[in-house]
């Protein structure tokens, strides 16, 4: 069983000791707080800690997980019972609540809990649920089922052989040729998956893109390939000076890598960007405070991300839009927007600024370029 970041128990069932960049993943995928280990428990909790922990969910949730970490998995199962009944669509809890259950060997009692948090957990929660489902059935002596969801946990990208090849759950299925499969694929895609991992555990991409070239971005799977754009940055232009400043994020499971911009003056806008696997391209919706409206889509090519589409003023009026990203050596991001009146025959810039990291030494300006005036939509 899957944890990344509970100390295990000394059983068959319980998961093996994990590497500190593992620890670290799971306790950012589920974003709650780490807790001491029982070598430094805290006391039980008198009647008042008591009461404020029966009254409030988010104490309720940090009592649970405090329990899982102490190894207290009867006491940790009746709090999460008690969250999943007034909060049912909480994922992170029905994840606790099948690795309570997991751990004391309830695995009848694990298996709903662990597909619920497949159901309505996101991220890694979402992703760590259906591993444990695979360590169910392949505890249960059921191997088609358990391959079934090990194959569903590596379409979301996850492989880590190293983690299953140390995880004693799956002692039933290492004999199995579709087990020794996994491990048969070439080094080049394996160290590729070792850094997609690496970097999709972290707080933040930045040293994921930093060390990306272009021809990087260009061999990742479709999904990842607008990755470099991931994290907060300062929007400068050619003349030095902050236009604005741009946060991506991601979010519904890592699927959509969401914008939100706020330009010198104030004003903001945001956009969802999602990979449309029908048209095979990437496609944005974009809305300014002002009303403005751009739907973009395009994909990765030439070394830059390339989206085109209209940029739809809040009267109505209608212009082309060419949005190209770049990303750079350095670690910044080349931002050009341009319009066209005419439809697509002549361009004019409508944006010209270079990304860089919030906190950045890197504070360089573009050369030649016309500095971003603003207009009715503000960016892009």
């Amino acid at each position: 069983m899957i944890d990344r970041f509970f100390t295990p128990r000394e059983n068959s069932l319980s998961p093996s000791i994990r590497s500190p960049r593992l620890l670290m993943s799971l306790g950012l995928a589920m974003g709650l707080l780490l807790i001491p280990q029982i070598a430094n428990a805290q006391p039980v909790p008198g009647p008042e800690v008591q009461e404020e922990v029966a009254q409030d969910p988010a104490a309720k949730m940090r009592r649970a997980q405090q329990l899982v970490n102490e190894q207290d998995f009867e006491l940790a199962e009746t709090i999460l019972e008690e969250i999943v009944e007034e909060r049912p669509t909480m994922g992170q809890a029905w994840f606790l609540l099948g690795y309570a259950r997991h751990a004391q060997g309830d695995l009848d009692g694990a298996l709903p809990a662990h597909l619920m948090a497949t159901e309505i957990g996101q991220g890694q929660t979402r992703v760590l649920g259906m591993y444990n489902i695979a360590c169910v059935y392949s505890l249960k002596n059921n191997p088609d089922k358990a391959f079934e969801w090990l194959d569903k946990t590596f379409a979301t990208g996850y492989n880590n052989l190293d983690q299953i090849a140390g995880d004693p759950d799956f002692e039933n299925i290492r004999e199995d040729e579709r087990y020794l499969a996994y491990f048969n694929t070439d080094e080049v895609e394996e160290e590729a998956n070792d850094e997609y991992e690496s970097a999709t555990t972290r707080s933040t991409y930045e040293d994921y893109v930093a060390d990306a070239t272009n021809d990087d971005w260009t061999s990742r799977p479709p999904r990842r390939q607008f990755d470099f754009w991931l994290g907060s940055w300062d929007a400068i232009d050619p003349e030095g000076k902050v236009v604005g400043t741009n946060v991506i994020t991601l979010r519904e499971g890592d699927n959509i890598l969401h914008e939100s911009w706020t330009s010198e003056d104030g004003t903001t806008g945001q956009s969802v960007n999602y990979y449309d696997p029908d048209a095979k391209k990437w496609r944005q919706a974009w809305v300014s405070q002002k009303g403005g409206v751009v739907h973009y889509k395009g994909n990765f090519k030439d070394g830059a991300f390339h989206y085109k589409g209209d940029n739809i003023k809040p009267d109505g009026t209608k212009v082309k839009t060419h949005c190209i990203l770049t990303p750079l050596a350095d670690g910044r991001i080349h931002h050009v927007i341009k319009h066209s009146a005419d439809g697509g025959k002549t361009w004019k810039p409508a944006f010209d600024a270079h990304y860089v990291r919030q906190n950045s030494q890197a504070k360089a300006g573009a050369k030649d370029g016309k500095r971003y005036s603003g207009g009715d939509d503000d960016m892009p």
